[in-house]
């Protein structure tokens, strides 16, 4: 009888660690196909530079010195607040 509960105790843990790697697999499987659906479904938003004239890039890397941000960030009234 003690030999019978030690066998069905080890095929328990054995069933769970097995349902447990399943669960795993199946939820892995499921992310990889999310992954896999939204990248063929996802259209192609990469240009090359050769696309974009040049003026424009400039435009997009020109930099804003720090002062300016505060000032203008200073400058909005919340209604809330007024």
């Amino acid at each position: 009888s003690e030999s019978t509960e030690k066998a069905n105790d080890q095929e328990a843990k054995e069933g769970l660690l097995y349902g447990y790697d399943q669960k795993q697999i199946r939820v892995e499987e499921q992310e990889y196909l999310k992954k896999q659906k939204t990248l063929e479904e996802a259209p192609e938003i990469e240009k090359s530079t050769e696309e974009i004239p040049e003026e424009k890039m400039k435009e997009m890397m020109q930099l804003v010195p720090v002062e300016d941000v505060y000032v203008q960030a200073l400058k909005v009234k919340h209604p809330i607040i007024d």
